[in-house]
């Protein structure tokens, strides 16, 4: 294995301060981290790590598929040879299965991965027991509704509801993204808070009607954390879980009601700013009038933080070709100095597909490592980025453009700050419009 990881560091030219630094990250991932060679039909592992479920036989599994077969339960193998297949074909794409143990208890398991854009030819991926993670579900549910509740819970944004008083008692992963609450603050909430005050008539109708109807289905106009609303496409059922009556709200094709009015807003920052943050602006708006490349604009950017505590390392624009699956990004500063400029990846898996896919209004990551975002392990980690704060652009109520501050440093960005963050938006359009006036001039 150590020549692998040797070949791997060095392509990558990580910013971490040893190849024993690097090591130890790989080794200390809670997952079997694994590389195909699609050419060759070559597989390699990257560490070391076993399983509970597995224990040493973790490396047979992807290696050996008769053994995975043996283990799989059998409603599940299909889930498992669907993704095989995805590798086979360099598509990107994942599945959760359950394998049985030793001692006939279950475990559940997921495996993602996706083409390497670093290394055409190669495939990277990780097998993960997220075991820990539905064991909290799987105590409060029973009979047949278990496999579909514990697969909704793990994909779309999903929340359990008391029907009674309407206080949440459980919500996945997916709704802390979609509204922006902690896990703590979930704890807390009525499904009131999830949605807007001028829906409560009709929420008060569809708890009435799914009494007797048992399903929901249709748009609510919801709200997030920061009060921005968006329409989510959305399934209620009625489940009876231990006694207890539940409703399982689960949301999908989000659609903002938010950033259609994102450039005017942008036209109108400066006005509205305290004297500070006015005069800042303004500083970086002149100095960004006389640039006509979009490197020497986020180079600006990162010599200029508004303020110490929003300082960062390394900047990217993504620039945003949905129709075309393809994301080109341009990076500044010391982590990027080997990202090549105009590099490309796919838009699947990124940053801007999360953030269309719930409409978010902005995406902080606290921790790069803990990520399981295809582009982070493409891009972000390689490059020893930790954290970043993520703000998209929209032309024409089309995603086009994503900013994204970057630090080494783990939590790097906060909530508290995101004001400050803003304060780039407009100077980041104006620089974004001189560089396209420029490249159309010289054609």
């Amino acid at each position: 294995m150590s020549h692998i990881i040797t070949n791997y560091f060095e392509s990558v030219e990580s910013s971490l301060e040893s190849y024993n630094d690097f090591l130890n990250c790989l080794n200390g991932l809670p997952a079997l981290l694994f590389r195909i060679d699609l050419v060759k039909n070559q597989l390699e592992f990257l560490n070391n790590f076993q399983l509970e479920a597995l224990g040493e036989k973790t490396i047979h599994f992807l290696k050996d598929p008769h053994f995975s077969q043996e283990i799989i339960l059998e409603k599940d193998y299909s889930i498992f040879e669907t993704y095989i297949h995805s590798i086979y074909t360099a598509r990107s794409g994942s599945a959760i299965f359950r394998v049985m143990n030793s001692d006939k208890t279950i475990s559940w398991l997921r495996i993602f991965g996706g083409p390497n854009s670093l290394e055409p030819g190669f495939y990277l991926g990780m097998l993960v027991d997220i075991s820990p993670n539905v064991a909290n579900i799987e105590r409060m549910i029973e009979g047949d509704a278990e496999q579909q509740i514990m697969l909704d819970m793990l994909g779309n944004p999903v929340v359990l509801v008391d029907i009674e008083d309407k206080q949440i008692i459980s919500h996945n992963p997916a709704a802390h993204e979609l509204f922006g609450y902690s896990i703590d603050e979930f704890r807390n909430l009525k499904f009131s808070s999830l949605y807007h005050p001028s829906f409560e008539g009709m929420m008060i109708k569809i708890f009435e009607d799914i009494i007797f109807d048992k399903k929901w289905e249709g748009k609510i106009l919801f709200r997030r954390k920061n009060k921005n609303r968006f329409l989510g496409n959305a399934t209620i059922r009625l489940l009876k879980i231990k006694g207890r009556r539940l409703l399982r709200i689960s949301v999908y094709e989000v659609e903002n009601t938010e950033h259609l009015h994102q450039s005017k807003s942008n036209r109108t920052l400066v006005s509205n700013l305290p004297a500070s943050k006015k005069q800042y602006v303004e500083m970086l708006l002149s100095k960004v009038k006389v640039l006509s490349d979009i490197k020497s604009t986020l180079e600006l950017f990162l010599m200029n933080p508004f303020d110490e505590e929003d300082n960062f390392d390394g900047i990217i624009y993504s620039n945003i070709l949905i129709k075309k699956g393809e994301v080109i990004v341009y990076g500044a500063g010391e982590p990027f100095k080997n990202l090549p400029f105009g590099d490309m990846f796919s838009y699947e898996g990124t940053i801007a597909e999360n953030i269309e896919q719930y409409k978010l209004d902005y995406l902080i990551v606290d921790d790069t490592m803990e990520s399981v975002k295809a582009i982070d392990w493409a891009l972000f980690i390689p490059y020893g980025i930790r954290s970043y704060f993520a703000k998209p652009f929209y032309e024409r109520n089309v995603l086009r453009s994503v900013l994204i501050l970057c630090s080494t440093m783990p939590n790097a960005f906060s909530e508290s700050n995101v004001d400050n963050y803003a304060l780039l938006d407009a100077p980041f359009i104006k620089g974004l419009k001189n560089w396209r006036k420029a490249s159309r001039n010289k054609k």
